[in-house]
């Protein structure tokens, strides 16, 4: 009896994982919405080698501009939501950085930093830092170098 609960448990568990997989999973687009490029190309108008996808209701698009590599998010009817993209963590701004110098994680390794664009909203900034066990942890900031989250 307790074995086929568990079995009937783990089949009903398999097909809900992957069902909300199946959802969340980016989908390549060959077309999209004429809002959506019509907002796209107003937003990014030096923008090439785009290439769409779309998560539920958003539009992402993988594009270079300027010879940096975006990342933008755009909803169907065309409203531009976010874009990001990356940098060295030595481009971050000096309030960054001096907020960073005066943190714990002072002495920690950074990695990876990004920029996040917000329409209505000043620039945050993403740094990946790690430890000396290689533990990372995700830190964001605000314009004015204020530590966000951690």
């Amino acid at each position: 009896m307790s074995k086929t609960i568990v079995t009937v448990f783990l089949c009903c568990w398999i097909t809900v994982y992957s069902a909300v997989q199946a959802k969340c999973q980016e989908t390549r687009l060959k077309s999209i919405p004429l809002q959506v490029s019509k907002a796209f190309a107003t937003k990014y108008n030096r923008g090439t080698d785009a290439e769409w996808f779309r998560n539920d209701e958003l539009y992402k698009v993988s594009f270079v501009q300027d010879e940096i590599y975006y990342f933008a998010w755009f909803t169907s009817n065309g409203k531009w939501l976010r874009s990001e993209y990356t940098i060295e963590p030595d481009d971050l701004p000096p309030v960054v950085k001096a907020t960073l110098k005066k943190s714990q994680y002072a002495n920690w390794q950074t990695g990876n930093a990004n920029v996040f664009l917000y329409p209505d909203k000043a620039p945050q900034y993403q740094l990946f830092v790690y430890d000396n066990d290689w533990n990372e942890l995700e830190l964001f900031f605000d314009s004015e170098g204020k530590l966000l989250t951690q």
